[in-house]
């Protein structure tokens, strides 16, 4: 007796039934198992189909989320660092003998418009004063972000140096 399979019939859906009490000619047919006409995963779980496509969305989108983040941080520390340094050369500048507050304004002011350009640079202005001998130099304002949906740093810096004396 032959054993006639069906079209959707492949080797791993069959299985060979035993059976000691039938004609031994038939004693080893072919059996579809059960869910064979269904598509599984190598893990053998058919509704876990597709969901490495949407783990991958989601590991994305936050790994993503998290690498903007780290960016935008860096971005505001060396922001900040540039406008020290900036207000600290700009009152370094002012305190010199024989130059004025508005020159070493005008010195922090370009320092800080040549690091950051002028849409970070007019977010934060800088102002001068002189008082008792000491120069000093302040700048407040927000440093604006570049990652959508996250707020500006606030910032607020001030530069201090003793005028020099007339020997």
């Amino acid at each position: 007796m032959v054993a006639h399979l069906p079209d959707h019939a492949t080797p791993t859906s069959l299985t060979r039934g035993c059976d000691s009490s039938a004609d031994p000619t038939t004693r080893f047919t072919p059996v579809l198992k059960a869910g064979a006409l269904t598509r599984k995963s190598d893990s053998g779980r058919a509704s876990e189909a597709g969901s490495a496509v949407v783990e991958f969305v989601l590991v994305t989108v936050v790994a993503v989320g998290v690498a903007l983040a780290v960016a935008q941080l860096g971005l505001f520390l060396w922001e900040r660092n540039a406008l020290m340094g900036s207000l600290s050369e700009g009152a370094r500048v002012a305190a010199t003998e024989g130059r004025t507050v508005g020159e070493g304004q005008r010195v922090a002011v370009e320092l800080w418009r040549r690091s950051v350009g002028g849409r970070v640079a007019g977010a934060v202005p800088v102002e001068g004063a002189e008082v008792g001998g000491v120069v000093v130099l302040r700048a407040q304002g927000t440093l604006p972000s570049f990652v959508p949906g996250v707020p500006g740093l606030p910032v607020r810096m001030a530069a201090r140096m003793s005028k020099e004396e007339r020997l």
